[in-house]
């Protein structure tokens, strides 16, 4: 995808350039394999503005109809995965507006596309639901932010910058998740207004309006302003129009005359892959790890006769992607927050298995939630049924080994009284 969109709007060498960045961007270098609607948000959103570049570019009639219905698919499909596609929505129309005298009678394909899919995906939203924006409503009732809890969720400065310290800052354990990307894009940005170097519009309004609703999705509930959770995943929608920013500056750069220019394009391009391939293997060590705990545990947990399994939320979210037939998964989740009330519900379960320990999600997880071995206060009741390989240091996202722990069934004291 990237380097389709590279070659379209920069040839050869801009597809390269493009295809290598992201090759070594952090965030999507650790998060792209994982089970997230953003990773499809991201593709199918860059689908639709390339579909909508090249039906711009070219000048076949037919050509030119073809990709306005895949733009139109695309856009659909894009919003199938996140209902924030729509954020595309006002960018498509800048693109459209100032490129409206090549726009032809085939952009009606486009809106016709576009509009028997939304209009029948609406319709069946009202048939099966009765409301027209029922996704809408759904993922604010998932993040909290409708019903009476609604206020609960304050818009703090914390959560406000978000987006922008993923941007800028590293992580809590150091990785920067974008690289330098941003910090050479403005870099060059300012360069470029000052060498009269223009960036490329169609990508720069993707990024702005993707980017300006995502940092500005507020709300008001009663007498305060609110927000929903802003996890790092949800900003893999700006990778890829980051990245095409950047290769169009450094395309451009790479083509002034200058030798020792030339040279430095080299030295600046060579270190910022290579400092990228060192972030990208910081963060992906971290997430490799995490999730390789919760998988090898509901794997495991396939194998052993069907219990009430205890634990935190995260490990059911990750057994809940095995399907194994003829098992459903009975979970129930253990006090989130609070070590005492844990351990008071651990020392009531009766019959079942409980999960202690083992990686979270090393950036967004809920370290407080993880249940510990020293919760279990009556050792007597328990049996260790397996420990997986842990950690060779403690750390808060992977605190001990993971451990799968039964309740000893209760043997009879021989008496023959019930």
């Amino acid at each position: 995808m990237i380097y389709a969109f590279g070659k379209a709007l920069w040839g050869r060498q801009g597809a390269l350039i493009a295809a290598f960045l992201l090759l070594v961007h952090p965030l999507d270098f650790a998060w792209s394999t994982m089970f997230t609607t953003d990773i499809l948000l991201s593709f199918f959103s860059a689908l639709s503005i390339l579909c909508i570049v090249r039906a711009l570019q070219h000048e076949d009639p037919a050509w030119r109809c073809r990709f306005w219905i895949l733009a139109g698919v695309s856009l659909w499909l894009a919003f199938q995965a996140k209902i924030s596609a729509l954020l595309l929505a006002p960018a498509i129309a800048l693109i459209c507006w100032t490129n409206r005298r090549r726009l032809g009678p085939q952009f009606f394909d486009f809106l016709a596309t576009a509009g028997v899919l939304f209009g029948a995906t609406l319709l069946v939203y009202y048939l099966f639901t009765g409301d027209l924006f029922a996704p809408y409503h759904a993922e604010l009732r998932y993040q909290g932010l409708a019903g009476p809890e609604a206020p609960a969720h304050v818009l703090t400065a914390d959560r406000f910058w978000a987006y922008v310290r993923l941007l800028v800052f590293p992580d809590r354990w150091g990785a920067f998740l974008f690289s330098l990307y941003p910090h050479l894009l403005v870099a060059l940005a300012l360069v470029g207004w000052y060498r009269g170097i223009k960036t490329i519009p169609e990508v720069f309004w993707w990024f702005a309006f993707v980017f300006l609703g995502m940092q500005f999705n507020i709300q008001r509930a009663g007498d305060v302003w609110i927000a929903g959770s802003r996890n790092i995943r949800h900003g893999h929608v700006f990778i890829y129009p980051l990245i095409l920013l950047l290769t169009g500056y450094l395309v451009e750069l790479r083509l002034r005359p200058a030798r020792l220019w030339q040279k430095l394009w080299y030295g600046l391009v060579g270190a910022l892959l290579v400092f990228s391939a060192w972030q990208s293997a910081a963060a992906a060590s971290k997430t490799r790890v995490a999730f390789a705990d919760r998988r090898n545990v509901c794997q495991y947990l396939t194998t052993v006769p069907q219990k009430v399994i205890y634990s935190d939320g995260a490990i059911y979210t990750w057994c809940q992607i095995l399907e194994v037939k003829g098992r459903a998964w009975q979970f129930k989740e253990l006090h989130t927050f609070y070590k005492q009330q844990r351990k008071t519900e651990i020392a009531g379960i009766t019959s079942g298995y409980l999960v202690t320990g083992g990686a979270r999600e090393p950036i967004d997880g809920c370290f407080d939630c993880i249940p510990r071995a020293d919760e279990i206060l009556d050792r007597q009741k328990w049996r260790l049924l397996k420990e997986f390989p842990g950690p060779e240091k403690s750390t808060p996202w992977r605190p001990e080994p993971l451990r799968l722990w039964e309740v000893k069934e209760v043997v009879g004291d021989g008496s023959g009284t019930g």
